[in-house]
């Protein structure tokens, strides 16, 4: 067996408007026997998705974390690590101050680790109030003086948790 892992970057609302090289791996893939392609992670819209999924044949197609009809998938649950990570910061690391930045509200995934963290927190009469949590208006690093405030207002934090890794790259930037 053959491995090919190609980053093909990230397909936009606009099917048609990719990151010039990157984009270009996507019709490659065609020619492999088979192609596993994460698609929620690389197309958010609709519109990119089914340019996606237009470009395979689906019997070669395995999606990562989204199904569709006649097409294999595989999905897995971050839940579980997000879950444990918090029981070992609180349990481990004695960090009882824990503060959560997740994307916006309308993100789902966002707010099932959101959702997660009240869960974790309220077990362990750690969830003090909902000045815990913060909704960034977009889901990247591009957040640095909302996020500053957030961190200020919150007072005493030992432990920053984010819904992803730009937001947790914004955290250090701050």
């Amino acid at each position: 067996i053959e491995l090919y892992i190609i980053y093909g970057g990230f397909v936009k609302e606009n099917s048609q408007d990719f990151e010039y090289q990157n984009n270009n791996a996507f019709p490659l893939a065609k020619k492999a026997d088979t192609a596993i392609i994460s698609i929620a992670s690389i197309a958010y819209f609709a519109q990119g998705k089914k340019y996606l999924l237009d470009l395979y044949d689906h019997t070669q197609l395995i999606t990562l974390n989204d199904s569709y009809p006649d097409i294999s998938s595989v999905s897995y649950s971050p839940d579980d690590g997000l879950r444990d990570a918090l029981y070992y910061m609180i349990h481990f690391l004695n960090k009882k101050n824990l503060i959560m930045i997740g994307g916006p509200v309308f993100n789902l995934g966002s707010n099932r680790r959101i959702n997660i963290f009240k869960e974790v927190m309220q077990e362990n009469n750690l969830l003090k109030e909902d000045h815990q949590i913060f909704h960034a208006v977009q889901k990247n690093r591009h957040q640095a003086d909302l996020i500053e405030k957030f961190m200020d207002e919150a007072g005493e934090v030992d432990a920053v948790v984010c819904a992803n890794d730009e937001l947790a790259i914004a955290v250090y930037e701050v």
